[in-house]
């Protein structure tokens, strides 16, 4: 312990009294703090005590904080002190916070300490958020920390939210915040849920609020779950709001499960419910 009675310095034991590992893959770790108590490094010891990768992908990592204890800086290290990539990803994320806490901005950044763009074709974000912490704007930002296309086709979402924090709706934008359509020709998608929280529909819409069929294959789809929040149906709908066959295939579709609740088998159908396929899913 140091001065300060805090834990710098931590070891694991077998019944032999022999240096052991636990299922994270450390047998002890290094600790330091700042003035104001905060764990700003970490570094975790294999059963030779000298620095060792965990399961998480990294044998070191250091944080910084701000007044209000929110980690502004986050980095990860090798068991030789290298920067490396977290989970392929990123060397150190820093983030911006409001006054009440939440996080509002947050970019990434690579082995050489400059701006990466990570899955999705981003660096980073800004966000908006409302009173009950939804964030209702989102802007993803490149390499020069401005709005940037992602690879999902749009820059900036917005969402609302039901009384329980669930998505309802979801719109999407260019650059310049100005409406814009999806690959799928969506420009805006909306959720329903049930009581015990499962999502039991999507809408698909145009520009102007118009249905359209999801990569012209179907408007809505409507699920139906089981005691065990399991999907057990799902069906497809036109513009029309009828029945529709999505590719040709099926309208729609039950699943089966086995005793270990694994899914065992969909059963493919068409508007009339009649069969079409059955498929056995290994």
């Amino acid at each position: 312990f140091d001065e300060n009675k805090r834990c710098i310095h931590e070891e694991y034991y077998d019944t032999e009294e022999q240096p052991a590992a636990l299922a994270a893959g450390y047998a002890g770790f290094d600790r330091e703090y700042d003035e104001d108590g905060n764990v700003t490094r970490m570094i975790y010891l294999g059963t030779d005590l000298k620095p060792v990768v965990i399961d998480k992908g990294y044998a070191e990592y250091r944080k910084e904080y701000n007044q209000d204890k929110c980690v502004t800086s986050e980095s990860y290290y090798g068991a030789q002190g290298e920067n490396i990539l977290l989970n392929d990803k990123y060397f150190m994320v820093k983030r911006v916070f409001d006054d009440k806490k939440r996080c509002v901005r947050e970019m990434y950044y690579g082995t050489d300490e400059k701006p990466i763009l990570v899955s999705g074709g981003y660096a980073g974000y800004e966000q908006v958020l409302d009173d009950r912490g939804n964030a209702i704007h989102r802007t993803h930002l490149g390499l020069d920390g401005n709005p940037v296309m992602t690879e999902w086709g749009y820059s900036i979402w917005h969402r609302n939210y039901n009384e329980k924090k669930q998505i309802i709706r979801e719109e999407y934008y260019d650059v310049k915040d100005e409406k814009i359509t999806r690959p799928g020709g969506q420009f805006a998608l909306e959720h329903e849920f049930d009581e015990a929280g499962n999502n039991i529909s999507d809408m698909y819409y145009g520009l102007d609020n118009e249905k359209i069929l999801l990569s012209g294959k179907f408007w809505k789809v409507v699920r139906t779950y089981d005691e065990n929040k399991k999907k057990i149906h799902e069906e497809y709908f036109g513009t029309d709001g009828n029945p529709i066959m999505v590719s040709g295939k099926y309208a729609m579709i039950d699943f089966g499960y086995d005793d270990s609740g694994k899914l065992a088998k969909k059963i493919l159908m068409n508007e009339s419910g009649e069969v079409v396929e059955e498929q056995d899913v290994k």
